[in-house]
């Protein structure tokens, strides 16, 4: 029997964040067929003093029998593709962040898990 890895995202935009978050939603369907969606929540930004505007967030949840490699790497390509680049980061202009916050069971990003967009978040999945 092939295991299974559950997995948290964490997706977030602060430009044209419909259109990518959709794009991500998409791309990542293909990858992880069974992916459970989170509604978009629009919050403030929390963290980002380069650039405080708005941002939309959604938490995803799947089951993967890929490593924890694997799925980092399909994740920045998404990233990647909706225009992510270190530019993009330095002006705190981000249109598309996807973490994975939880492997497996593991807490990949504790910081953020306590973060107020992030809690919120995980009531609308």
């Amino acid at each position: 029997m092939e295991k299974k890895y559950e997995c948290l995202l964490c997706l977030g935009s602060n430009t044209e964040g419909m259109v990518h978050l959709k794009n991500a939603e998409k791309t990542l369907n293909r990858f992880f067929p069974l992916i459970r969606w989170g509604k978009i929540l629009k919050t403030p930004a929390e963290g980002n003093t380069v650039c405080e505007t708005t941002y939309l967030n959604r938490i995803a949840k799947f089951q993967t029998s890929l490593d924890m490699e694997t799925v980092q790497h399909i994740l920045k390509q998404v990233e990647v593709e909706n225009g992510r680049t270190a530019e993009s980061k330095r002006t705190g202009i981000i249109p598309l962040d996807i973490d994975l916050l939880e492997f497996n069971g593991q807490v990949l990003k504790p910081e953020d898990m306590r973060k107020n967009y992030v809690r919120r978040a995980m009531l609308l999945i």
